[in-house]
């Protein structure tokens, strides 16, 4: 597994004095996300989503030049196209077991690949009712666990590892919001998605590093210890 993550917080000042730093991260993706930044009102998802973009392309290089089938120089763009298979989860074409995901809050972008299906999210730590959501969203025993926290902020943070988890777990199902998200739970014990009765073990969770201000969370189908984890600087 891999994991490859950018702070975009300098990056979007920048482009908010300076036109010359989305034409350079343009020049970095592929037409097809070209397509999808420019369609974005709010300059942050503009660059968050051409930073995703050119994580996909280091990825895919990566990928490539492992299987020693070709090599890249930093300047070559791959002209990449996506599918989408039935449940709504992307892959791309000619490559389908390069398996990733893709996410961005706040600021940061993070991308996980691996050889089985997977699902990342990075969450901004910022939301106005977390345990009226939790009421809607979480499973008893996560609400459970929530209340049992008397700090404000710990209980907010709990409330953001629990969400990022569910978030990476729908993403690695292809899923997403068709899943019941109150129809799991995550068990932080063994960091694993609980599901079904009698529970079984849907999913494993990880949380690879601390981020200040966000979480990130994977979910993959298998336990690993092997990760690989690179900051990406554009």
């Amino acid at each position: 597994m891999k994991i490859y993550y950018s702070n975009v917080h300098n990056l979007i000042e920048q482009a908010g004095a300076d036109d010359a730093i989305l034409e350079d991260l343009m020049k970095k993706v592929d037409k097809e996300r070209i397509e999808k930044a420019v369609r974005f009102k709010r300059l942050p998802d503009k660059v968050s989503s051409l930073v995703g973009g050119a994580l996909i392309q280091t990825a895919l290089k990566d990928y490539i030049q492992e299987s020693k089938t070709q090599k890249f120089s930093p300047e070559d763009v791959l002209d990449i196209s996506y599918v989408l298979v039935e449940n709504g989860k992307p892959y791309v074409k000619n490559y389908p077991s390069f398996h990733f995901s893709l996410s961005h809050s706040g600021n940061y972008v993070a991308l996980v690949t691996a050889d089985i299906p997977v699902g990342i999210d990075v969450q901004e730590e910022r939301v106005s009712d977390p345990d009226k959501l939790a009421e809607r969203f979480y499973s008893d025993k996560e609400n459970e666990i929530l209340r049992k926290i008397e700090d404000d902020e710990e209980r907010s943070h709990m409330f953001f590892r629990i969400w990022s988890a569910k978030e990476a777990y729908i993403k690695m199902t292809g899923y997403g919001l068709q899943e019941d998200l109150s129809g799991f739970h995550i068990s932080f014990d063994d960091m694993e998605i609980r599901k079904g009765s009698p529970e079984a073990t849907a999913g494993y969770i990880i949380e690879p590093l601390p981020l200040i201000g966000n979480v990130l969370t994977v979910c993959i189908g298998e336990r690993t210890d092997n990760i690989n984890l690179q900051e990406v600087v554009f």
